[in-house]
């Protein structure tokens, strides 16, 4: 059995993206409260948590969130959705390369295994 600080790590990735997912939850969920859909009805946002922060800037960028004039924002719905399928994709591809390289590793240790017998 493994020691509990050895497994620990491999519980990081899926930690610390669920607290991404859930930062951006959190910043839609607000520009949504707020009516903070269209550009006329955008609305300040200011967080002190870092990672909301830097998420933020991240919608920015990827144009889910869009910025009118300095810390005035709004949801563009159309951007978040295409967003949200991308970073789906780009993680099922992820795990899609993960499986397949634990499947060719299997393999190639069964047959080293193999040979050796």
């Amino acid at each position: 059995m493994p020691h509990p600080v050895v497994a620990a790590p491999t519980f990081l990735p899926m930690i610390i993206a669920l607290a991404i997912r859930r930062a951006e939850r959190r910043i839609r969920q607000d520009l949504l409260d707020a009516g903070a859909v269209s550009a006329s009805a955008a609305v300040p946002l200011s967080y002190d948590r870092s990672l909301r922060r830097k998420r933020l800037r991240r919608l920015i960028d990827a144009g889910a969130v869009r910025e009118v004039e300095p810390g005035r924002y709004y949801l563009d719905e159309g951007e978040w959705t295409r967003y949200h399928h991308d970073r789906r994709r780009r993680a099922l591809i992820a795990v899609s390369v993960v499986v397949a390289l634990g499947g060719l590793a299997f393999a190639v240790a069964t047959i080293v295994s193999w040979r050796s017998n």
